[in-house]
């Protein structure tokens, strides 16, 4: 009389297992998205602020005042973009790692020493990216500051 309710017991496991792995799969490809839309958002709103800055000068500021301030949000626009092209090549290399280990069939494939590395250093390039672009909207709005006020 107990083996029904072991065999209904393993058949409850793996419809568990089942769900958790579709589970999983959700999350591994919602993660994907966010992180390609986070770099195309940067990409996005770090060209477009370099364009409305230099729309401002022209348009509005044609004599600008402390473009040292201009100077520093340009050059941190320039290093998000920078990092965030980085970030995708790295991530390519985390990629290409992961699956030469997979092809060679490494005992831990899923963990190999320059995936991480190369999984570690893009995550790093992404928080630069978002700092980077946060500082350069930072001092852009400085340095708009100084030039309407006068305006």
């Amino acid at each position: 009389m107990h083996a029904p309710s072991i065999v209904h017991t393993q058949n409850m496991e793996d419809a568990n297992r089942a769900g958790e792995a579709e589970y999983r799969n959700h999350l591994s490809s919602a993660r994907e998205n966010a992180s390609r839309d986070y770099d195309k958002a940067l990409l996005t709103l770090a060209s477009g602020a370099l364009g409305i800055s230099l729309v401002f000068v022209h348009d509005v500021a044609p004599h600008p005042r402390n473009t040292a301030w201009l100077g520093w949000s340009w050059a941190m626009f320039g290093l998000s973009l920078l990092c965030v092209v980085a970030s995708l090549l790295t991530s390519q290399s985390a990629l290409r790692h992961a699956i030469q280990a997979i092809d060679d069939e490494e005992a831990d494939a899923y963990d190999t020493a320059d995936q991480s590395r190369y999984a570690s250093w893009t995550a790093g390039l992404n928080i630069s990216a978002g700092a980077t672009f946060l500082g350069g909207v930072a001092f852009l709005i400085v340095f708009a500051f100084h030039n309407l006020k006068g305006a």
